[in-house]
């Protein structure tokens, strides 16, 4: 963070407080940005990816994504969905297609039968580790 000798005489809180925000909001972004590039490379290695090719995405890529990733549920056995990260205009864009798959009966059956084979997974994982704690 810098602050030239001629901008001193005009220096207010204010102003210092909106460059620390900016140095912040950069670090952020940088921090952010090295984050995703290291998980992209991590989910590739292990074929954890789904590659939509530029094209819109789909029920059939979301179901793809959920098949390919560990999901947790509560000792009770309720899911609990994973987060999803996306860009706030590619939410906007595709919030509207989210709310229709939830009325899809074909789209939230196949979900359903994924989070169970998901829940028996979790059981299984479970059961191991009870075994070795």
């Amino acid at each position: 963070f810098i602050i030239d000798i001629k901008e001193v005489p005009n220096l207010t809180p204010d102003k210092i407080m909106a460059k620390l925000d900016a140095v912040a909001n950069d670090a952020a972004r940088q921090m952010s940005q090295k984050i995703f590039r290291e998980i992209q490379q991590a989910t590739e290695q292990v074929g954890n990816t789904v590659d939509a090719k530029g094209k819109p995405l789909t029920k059939e890529h979301f179901l793809e994504m959920l098949e390919k990733i560990e999901t947790d549920f509560t000792p009770d056995g309720q899911w609990i969905p994973p987060s999803i990260v996306m860009h706030p205009n590619a939410w906007k864009a595709n919030e509207t297609k989210f709310k229709e798959w939830e009325q899809d009966k074909e789209f939230t059956d196949r979900q359903a039968e994924i989070i169970n084979k998901k829940r028996e997974e979790w059981h299984a994982r479970e059961a191991l580790r009870k075994l070795v704690d």
